[in-house]
């Protein structure tokens, strides 16, 4: 027996109908793609370490404090971060088991501050330790508008003591922004669809 829709339930449908065709036919390719883009800042920049990095004991892959001497920002860089004039931040010291305590910025490039510190990686074999850290970066007054500001961040930094515990130990850095999917059209097209479904079945 065919279900008779009252005035109201009908647009809905019809409603329903409309903005589910307009999602589907703006989708098009986009919706092959997997992700249109992305929601927050785009950027990335990159850090050497004009000094000798420090830890608080002779072997970096049992140490559980590090100490960059002079970090430097490189000319790799790009979005947010493209044509940033080289920067120094000297010295930063982290403690492994403090989430809060990498910190570093300075009023033209910005600051950013750790909220959690991860271990990558740590092999005591070609003496190398690495370190994913996430946090917040709040801009200077280089670059352009920063949406949202702060903005969440990440902080990865790698030490190599390639010569063995005792010897100078070296580090390279990347800070960039995370990427936070937006679903495609395809997929909003279902979810609106799926809504306003039920907004019609709630109305029988």
């Amino acid at each position: 027996m065919a279900t008779v829709l009252n005035p109201v339930s009908r647009g809905v449908c019809q409603g329903v109908a409309a903005v589910v065709l307009a999602l589907a036919v703006w989708a098009g390719p986009s919706a092959r793609a997997g992700m249109l883009g992305i929601d927050g800042p785009v950027g990335s920049q990159g850090f050497t370490d004009f000094g000798v990095a420090t830890a608080n004991t002779t072997d970096i892959n049992d140490a559980t404090a590090f100490t960059i001497k002079a970090m430097v920002s490189t000319a790799t860089s790009y979005g947010f971060f493209a044509g940033l004039p080289e920067q120094l931040f000297a010295p930063i010291t982290f403690s492994i088991g403090d989430p809060l305590s990498l910190q570093f910025g300075n009023s033209v490039f910005g600051s950013f501050a750790s909220t959690k510190i991860q271990q990558l990686s740590n092999d005591p074999l070609v003496g190398s330790r690495s370190f994913f850290v996430e946090g917040t970066f709040t801009k200077g007054t280089f670059g352009g508008p920063l949406v949202p500001n702060p903005a969440l961040a990440n902080f990865t930094v790698s030490f190599n003591q390639t010569a063995g515990a005792g010897t100078s130990i070296s580090n390279n850095a990347t800070l960039d922004f995370p990427v936070q999917p937006v679903p495609e059209p395809a997929t909003l097209a279902l979810l609106v669809g799926a809504a306003l479904t039920a907004i019609v079945a709630r109305r029988r």
